[in-house]
């Protein structure tokens, strides 16, 4: 089901989601500029949240498909992985498996 994504993302109400902590809010505006550049690139356009200045949400799906993800859904997904993310050391530390190709904080 994952197609070459990483771990990092979850299939919620039929859409790919990654949810992350950043180091802090600059940390969290730098990925989403990052995942726009990207996005923007690909032709192809996540919903992008921060809320509680740090938690970010990233959800990725194929509007017009109305509940079915789309081979676009993963081959974005798999390229935002390649954003580096500044993730906090807490959260980091409670999830390594979801916090791999980390930027240095």
């Amino acid at each position: 089901m994952r197609k070459g994504i990483s771990a990092a993302w979850d299939v919620v109400d039929h859409a790919l989601e990654r949810r992350f902590v950043a180091k802090n809010f600059q940390a969290a505006l730098d990925a989403l500029v990052g995942f726009g550049a990207v996005a923007e690139a690909a032709g192809h356009h996540p919903d992008l949240h921060i809320t509680g200045f740090r938690n970010v949400t990233v959800r990725i799906s194929t509007h017009g498909l109305r509940g079915k993800l789309s081979v676009n859904d993963f081959i974005l997904a798999s390229k935002l992985d390649g954003v580096p993310v500044v993730y906090s050391p807490k959260w980091a530390r409670e999830n390594p498996q979801l916090a791999t190709g980390a930027a240095d904080a």
